[in-house]
């Protein structure tokens, strides 16, 4: 009986490879390599998109359950803010109370902050005022700068009389003080007169 031939086929066998073949293997390698690393790159920055999103989601879910469970949420409202430096309900303290703006409701009673109280605070013993003059506080006492020290003032009658006593000594300081006058006699000096036709003339 003569052969049949049969439909080909194709399979795989190992073959070698030219330089040429494999130099070009060896370029697709490196290509190949480096799509890679990319594609893990964008796995990854997916994956933390993903990630983030689902956070996202997840908060809004237990937002969603506090509303069911509880029949509350979160909201943002504008507070009314007060501050009391005598205190409320009879109490000595300054305080400072926070109120809904759109209820009325006291939401918060606090000390006032540091920057809360500045407004409101004497003015500090001490400081210089523009004219040159010391302030001292609540007691309405100043000092003026006069020579060499402060001379302090409880009137503006007492302010005047430091100015002018300051004027008298500095007018002193220039003026120098009189000689005094010698006390006593003076001395006579003996002067000897010669008598008339004796050695009458003059010394020669």
């Amino acid at each position: 009986m003569p052969p049949i031939k049969l439909p080909n086929r194709r399979t795989e066998v190992t073959a070698q490879l030219t330089e040429t073949e494999q130099a070009q293997a060896g370029r697709e390698l490196v290509h190949l390599m480096e799509d890679y690393t990319q594609k893990e790159v964008e796995q990854k920055d997916l994956k933390d998109q993903m990630k983030a999103q689902l956070a996202e989601i997840d908060a809004k879910i237990q937002a969603q359950r506090i509303k069911v469970s509880r029949g509350q949420e979160l909201r943002t409202v504008d507070v009314l803010v007060t501050l009391y430096p005598e205190g409320v309900d009879g109490g000595a303290q300054p305080v400072v109370q926070e109120v809904r703006s759109d209820t009325g409701a006291i939401i918060n009673t606090r000390p006032p902050y540091p920057d809360e109280m500045q407004g409101v605070l004497p003015e500090k013993p001490g400081v210089v005022a523009e004219d040159g003059s010391k302030i001292a506080g609540e007691t309405g006492v100043a000092q003026v700068s006069s020579g060499e020290g402060w001379e302090q003032m409880t009137s503006e009658t007492d302010r005047k009389n430091a100015e002018e006593e300051a004027k008298r000594a500095a007018q002193e300081e220039i003026t120098p003080p009189l000689e005094k006058k010698r006390r006593g006699r003076r001395k006579k000096t003996d002067t000897v007169v010669p008598p008339s036709g004796e050695g009458g003339g003059e010394e020669q």
